[in-house]
């Protein structure tokens, strides 16, 4: 059952916290949550949705939505549009993006995904 975060946003982005494990479609585990951000769906812009970069996560998070990676532009904007979490595995150099509309449901502290591994933008 979707959640409502504390802003009355409803979905599965809702109940996602750091920390809980990452499945895709086919149950292959991408990683833990390391940061995620909620969208504003009903935004006629992004332009309230970008980051404050006091941050090394959010500093990392606006040069991949500025530039400072090959990030596609679209892509950067659908995430601040929808929302979007990044999973991380421990010993990895490879981060993943899943946005807000790529996850099927959170049960027991896993988000599962609506996508298979190779669908989602990685770093």
């Amino acid at each position: 059952m979707a959640g409502t975060s504390e802003s009355g946003r409803s979905g599965p982005m809702a109940e996602v916290r750091e920390g809980m494990r990452v499945l895709d479609r086919s149950g292959q585990e991408l990683g833990s949550v390391e940061d995620l951000k909620m969208g504003d769906l009903g935004a006629d812009t992004s332009a309230g949705q970008l980051m404050d970069e006091r941050t090394d996560m959010v500093q990392e998070l606006g040069r991949a939505f500025t530039g400072g990676s090959d990030m596609p532009p679209q892509l950067a904007e659908r995430l601040r549009r929808l929302g979007y979490l990044k999973a991380s595995r421990t010993m990895s150099p490879v981060d993943v993006y899943v946005a807000g509309d790529q996850i099927e449901r959170v049960d027991n502290g896993t988000v599962y995904l609506n996508v298979e591994r190779d669908d989602l933008y990685a770093t």
